[in-house]
């Protein structure tokens, strides 16, 4: 919500969100304001930006994603500290939503976390309530295709405590080239923790089409659905029938 600046027109609008620069820096010349979520003018403005949302005919989801890294508000209340920056967002995003849901009462809420709030992320969750969701997603660590587990201890406590959780995972083999990479050991391993550690959700990224990537998009679904059905041979085995592959076996 902190690109909210960059929308054309939108801090002439509303020049009373904007946020105070670094005093100890001087301007680039391209510096567009933050959005202080301290002001309770900002505050009011997301509510009403959610309540249009929410009137949407058939809306049931709302996703707010926290910023990514700076500009960052400097003002008293905010001072550039991500403890302060990030809680005031949370908090800003749950009282819009309380407002929206007053139109809209089926509506939920989903939270996705940021590569900016990582190092507040303990902060960030016990701001949300058993009501709203939460996606973990982290531009470097989420996007990855490395063996590292993916869900750490803090994530893990937060769904043994009740927490909704969801996770914005790549499915491809890095997040901005396209190379042949059809992974079904991978695939399994990543749905095999997000199963087993109580995850509800998860958005799979592939670019930059996912037509590029349908065997580990179905592999995904396959797994995320029934993680102890079919081996990764009898799957992909499975696939090459679908597909009209000559030598089924081999290709397998």
């Amino acid at each position: 919500i902190g690109g909210l600046g960059y929308v054309p027109g939108f801090l002439k609008r509303h020049p009373q969100t904007a946020g105070v620069p670094d005093p100890s820096k001087p301007l680039l010349t391209d510096y567009v304001p933050p959005i202080c979520f301290s002001k309770p003018e900002s505050v009011q403005l997301l509510g009403e930006i959610m309540e249009g949302v929410a009137s949407i005919p058939a809306t049931t989801e709302l996703n707010v994603w926290l910023s990514e890294e700076g500009p960052f508000c400097f003002c008293d209340k905010c001072q550039g500290k991500e403890e302060n920056i990030y809680v005031t967002e949370t908090r800003a995003i749950i009282s819009g939503f309380r407002q929206a849901q007053k139109l809209n009462p089926n509506l939920n809420l989903r939270i996705l976390l940021s590569q900016g709030s990582y190092k507040v992320n303990h902060l960030v969750l016990k701001e949300i309530p058993p009501d709203v969701k939460c996606t973990y997603y982290h531009g470097g660590l989420t996007y990855d295709s490395s063996h590292r587990p993916m869900i750490y201890p803090l994530l893990e406590d937060f769904v043994k405590e009740g927490g909704w959780l969801g996770v914005h995972p790549q499915l491809d083999n890095a997040w901005r080239t396209v190379f042949p990479f059809t992974g079904p050991q991978f695939v399994r391993a990543r749905m095999k923790e997000f199963v087993e550690k109580g995850l509800r959700n998860f958005t799979g990224y592939a670019t930059p089409s996912n037509r590029f990537w349908e065997f580990n998009i179905a592999a995904a679904a396959e797994w995320s659905w029934n993680l102890n059905g079919r081996t990764e041979y009898e799957f992909a085995r499975a696939w090459a029938r679908r597909i009209r592959i000559g030598e089924v076996e081999k290709y397998a």
